[in-house]
Order: C-alpha cells, then sequence, then structure tokens
C-alpha cells in the first residue's frame, strides 16, 4: 500500500503535469480572433463573411477569419482588428482577413493577422506601439507581405493585366515596415517617412513618390484624416495620450514634408482631432496642449526644413484656427484658448526661430479669423436677413472680444520670447528690439488680415470697412543680460460709449529661459489675468493655465459651429 503523503506528492505532481501540458497545448494551437467593424463612411461598402451571402456593412458587426470586405467610391470602413490595431478599408478596396487569429511556434501568444489586397484597394493601419510585442500585423500584396507591428503605414494594390507586383507602393508615415518576400528574398525595409513602389528594392522619401506621383498626395492627406479619427475617437489604436500625440506628430511631419503645399490642412486635421471632445489626448489640459505643442511644431518644422518656409503662416494660422473653434476643447473659455495659442505659438517659433514674424501673423490671423467667421455665421443663422451694417457689428464684437484681445496680445509676447530665447539675444536690447517690432507689425497685420478675410468669406454681406481688429504694441527692456516683454492689445470701440478692452501681457527672457506669460484683461466687465506657463521644448512639456482670478466673460451662447474631423 502507498503511503498517504506519497500519494498526495505523486497527485500533486501529476496534477501539475497535466496543467503544464493542457497550457502547452493550448499554445501549440491556433484560437480564432474576432475582430469588429467601428465605423463606416459612405455607402455602399459590403462584407461577406465565411460560407455566408454578402451584406451590407454595419457597425459593431464582427469580424472574423476569411471575412471579405469591399467598398465603393467615396466608403470608408475602420476594423478594429485587435486591440491596438485598427484597420482602415479605404474607398475601391477589395480586401480578405486571410489569417485572424492566435499566433504557434515562433508567434506563440501573438495576436496574428494578415489582410489580403492582392485584388486592390488601399489600406491605412494604424497600430499602438506599445503592443508590438504582442502582435503580428502584415498586409497581404502581390510583392510579399508589408508587416509592421507598432507604426501607421498604407498600402496600395492597383490591379492590372496578370497581377503584376508593379503596382504595389508603400508608404511609411510612423515607424517601420517590413516587406517580406518569401524563403531566400532578402526582405525590403520601409523607414519612418519613405516609400515603395513598382519593382523597386530600395525605399524612397514619401515626398519623392508624392512628386511622382501627384495622386498620391491624396492618399498622403487621406491617411493623416484615419490617424486623425483614430485619435479623435479614442480607439484603440490610439493608445495612451502621449502615444497619441507621438503618433499625430509623427504622421503630420511625414505628410508636411512630403506635400508642402497640404500642410495646413494636414496640420488642421491633426489638431482638431487633438483638441476634440472625448480625444485619445484629452485627459487633461496639459495632454491637449502636449499634442498640440507636438503637432504644430512638427508641421513647421517639416515645412520650415524642406525648402518651403514660406508655408510657415499659413500653417500656424490652421494651427490657431483648429485651437480657437469654439467646438473644440480649446476653445470654450478666455483661459484655455489663451494657453492654446501661446502653445501654437511657441511651438512654430521654436520651430522656425528666424520665421518668428511669420508665426505669429499667422497665429493672430487664425485666432481672429475663426472667431470672427463663427459669429458672422450664427447671426447670419439666427437673421437670415441681416443688414450688412448688423453683421459688421457683430464681426467686430467678435474681433474684439475679451477672448480674441487677450489671445491676439499672447500671442504677440510668447511670440517675442520665444524669438529673443531662440537668438540668444536676451542681453543684447538691439535684437531684442527688431525682434518686438517685426512682431507687433506682423500681429497688426494677421489680425486685421483675419478679420477682412472672414467678413469676405461671409459672401460679401459684411460691411467689410467697418471690421477693425485689436491693435498690438510690444516693447522691451534689456537691463543685466536679461530682457523685460510687455505687449498690449487694444480693441476697437465696439459700441458707442463701450470702454475699450486692453489686454497686457508680460514676460522676462533670460539668455534662453522665459518666465511664464501673464496676461491681464480689463474690460467693461472687469479684469482678469492668466497665467500661462513659459515657452518648452514641444514633446517634453507645454503651457498650462492657471484659473482667472476673476471669471471671464463667457462668449456668446449663439455661437455653436458644428466641425467635422
Amino acid at each position: 500500500m502507498i503511503p498517504m503523503k506519497t500519494a498526495a506528492k505523486f497527485l500533486s505532481a501529476f496534477a501539475c503535469c497535466f496543467a503544464v501540458s493542457a497550457f502547452l497545448a493550448a499554445a501549440a494551437i491556433a484560437q480564432p480572433i474576432t475582430g469588429k467593424i467601428i465605423r463606416v463612411t459612405g455607402a455602399g461598402a459590403m462584407l461577406t463573411p465565411p460560407n455566408q451571402p454578402e451584406h451590407a456593412v454595419q457597425t459593431g458587426e464582427p469580424v472574423i477569419e476569411g471575412t471579405q470586405i469591399r467598398t465603393p467610391a467615396g466608403a470608408e470602413v475602420f476594423v478594429e482588428t485587435f486591440e491596438g490595431a485598427v484597420t482602415t478599408i479605404r474607398q475601391n478596396s477589395r480586401v480578405r482577413y486571410a489569417v485572424l487569429r492566435t499566433g504557434t511556434g515562433a508567434d506563440a501568444g501573438k495576436r496574428v493577422a494578415e489582410i489580403d489586397v492582392s485584388e486592390g484597394g488601399n489600406i491605412v493601419s494604424t497600430l499602438d506601439p506599445t503592443k508590438e510585442r504582442t502582435t503580428n500585423y502584415g498586409i497581404r500584396t502581390p510583392r510579399g507581405v508589408a508587416a509592421a507591428r507598432g507604426t501607421v503605414y498604407s498600402v496600395t494594390v492597383v490591379p492590372s493585366p496578370g497581377g503584376g507586383a508593379g503596382a504595389t507602393s508603400v508608404a511609411t508615415f510612423s515607424g517601420m515596415v517590413i516587406i517580406n518576400r518569401g524563403p531566400g528574398v532578402p526582405p525590403i525595409s520601409v523607414p519612418y517617412g519613405t516609400a515603395i513602389t513598382g519593382q523597386a528594392t530600395a525605399a524612397q522619401t514619401v515626398a519623392a513618390m508624392a512628386a511622382a506621383d501627384p495622386a498620391v498626395a491624396a492618399d498622403i492627406v487621406a491617411a493623416v484624416q484615419v490617424v486623425a479619427t483614430n485619435v479623435a475617437a479614442s480607439t484603440s489604436a490610439a493608445g495612451s495620450a502621449d502615444t497619441a500625440a507621438t503618433m499625430l506628430a509623427q504622421v503630420t511631419s511625414a505628410a508636411a514634408a512630403a506635400v508642402p503645399q497640404q500642410a495646413a490642412t494636414i496640420v488642421n486635421t491633426a489638431i482638431q482631432a487633438a483638441v476634440s471632445a472625448g480625444s485619445a489626448t484629452g485627459a487633461n489640459q496639459q495632454t491637449t496642449l502636449n499634442a498640440v505643442s507636438q503637432v504644430t511644431e512638427a508641421a513647421v518644422r517639416a515645412v520650415a526644413t524642406s525648402g518651403n518656409a514660406s508655408q510657415v503662416s499659413s500653417v500656424t494660422q490652421a494651427a490657431a484656427s483648429a485651437v480657437s473653434s469654439s467646438a473644440s476643447t480649446t476653445g470654450r473659455s478666455d483661459a484655455t484658448l489663451t494657453a492654446a495659442v501661446a502653445a501654437v505659438t511657441s511651438a512654430a517659433v521654436t520651430a522656425a526661430p528666424t520665421q518668428a514674424a511669420a508665426a505669429a501673423q499667422g497665429a493672430a490671423q487664425g485666432v481672429v479669423q475663426t472667431r470672427v467667421g463663427e459669429a458672422v455665421t450664427a447671426a447670419q443663422a439666427a437673421n437670415p436677413n441681416a443688414t450688412p451694417q448688423q453683421l459688421s457689428q457683430v464681426a467686430t464684437q467678435a474681433a474684439n472680444s475679451t477672448a480674441v484681445t487677450s489671445a491676439v496680445s499672447t500671442v504677440a509676447n510668447t511670440a517675442t520670447t520665444a524669438s529673443i530665447a531662440s537668438s540668444g539675444g536676451s542681453g543684447n536690447a538691439g535684437t531684442a528690439a527688431a525682434a518686438a517690432a517685426a512682431i507687433t507689425s506682423a500681429v497688426n497685420t494677421g489680425s486685421s488680415a483675419g478679420a477682412s478675410t472672414a467678413v469676405t468669406n461671409a459672401g460679401g454681406t459684411v460691411a467689410v470697412p467697418n471690421v477693425v481688429a485689436p491693435t498690438v504694441n510690444v516693447t522691451v527692456n534689456t537691463t543685466g543680460g536679461g530682457t523685460s516683454v510687455s505687449s498690449t492689445a487694444t480693441s476697437a470701440p465696439t459700441a458707442p460709449g463701450t470702454p475699450a478692452t486692453t489686454s497686457t501681457s508680460t514676460s522676462t527672457v533670460t539668455g534662453s529661459a522665459t518666465t511664464p506669460v501673464t496676461t491681464s484683461t480689463t474690460s467693461a466687465a472687469g479684469t482678469t489675468t492668466t497665467t500661462v506657463a513659459p515657452p518648452v521644448t514641444p514633446g517634453t512639456s507645454a503651457p498650462v493655465v492657471t484659473p482667472p482670478t476673476t471669471p471671464v466673460t463667457p462668449i456668446d451662447p449663439t455661437i455653436n459651429v458644428s466641425r467635422s474631423n
């Protein structure tokens, strides 16, 4: 008879062996994974499950191995292939989920997906880089499988007679893609910012591919929109706030460098996503402004270093416009708007110090034009028969509101301090004075242009000559190796007997360090004070606003302009 203790030990050992065997067996057998349709745009997209009839795609329905999806012109389907990976099937595409399961062998413990686009189409893949060790994701093409783990990339296959590999192109906007061409054939690497097309075996810049094929520009802008949609909707592919901000910045940089003529549209799209309610970057004000800073810096640096410095003003204007929208999380109060335009201005000047005046002009124009445009649009909607004089009054009030006056003053001060700090001229009176003069002129030009452009865009229904914007003056005082900067914005009269609104922003530059920008705004409603942290290197931190000392005059509640990504 076996002693009781010996039997117990034997049973325990047997149980452990059984558990280990079961675990190993499970690891060796691939398990199916179920993806999900998370977004459908346009009409006519169709889905065919394995061994079932084709039907119209519906948000929320499952996607399994063997599923086929086709999209006509104007339709897109977003599939969460698995957590951390969103596959966007763009228009005029036909794809099949060839593999969607857990891995075995070398891929044991990983989620594996292989999506076949060999029949033609365009796929933009957005992958959370923090999950790269647990995934194996690829797009099957006639040239091989374009595989990546944590990245954003676009794969296009144009059907051709015989299904030749020359119809395949791959562009990487973030991370790295490897095209595996089969046993015995060297893989092709497609690093960040590069692309490969045709029979080439070496990657070229995305810019070079766009130059060779103008149609590529539209695909690049569309790829930015796809990533922005993921960030705005906070999909699992966007990851954390920091991951989403970095992803947006990288994609923006690659796209803006490739198609600089579209850089303003690209940065506006990306920042709209960052400042949308519910965005992956919207955990708090700090994370939102960090994303705004990173994206602005990326876009401005991309155009400035690619021989397109003339685009700096329009890119900064587009960024400022996005954060100024009353529908955004940054445009909902005077204080948050001030902090956001400071982030935009600081990032732009840091990225292109020699273009400080152009950046300041763009930022000022973006703020004024957006707020005036919203006000006029709201007034026309409320009263379709409003006279040009009435609309002119509405436009003037918007251009000279406390929000705009404070923002314009902050733009001037931030641009001046960032310019002086970047040039190392904090102890040079001449350098500081020149920067102040150039930025004063630029901000006033931008503000005026913003007001006039907004009313012109309204269809000529506003008495343009009667619309004026706040005027700004920047002064500097250099003593003891440091420079104090003071910018004052004064609003134009908005009604007889109404006192002007005055906003004064102050800060100090010593070497490359700056103190917080403090903005005090005095209007008929009283005085408010807002402090914004000093300009910083984008990507490491961002301006943070402190609560105003007195309540800020609220934005006109009738202004409610809808926005789409």
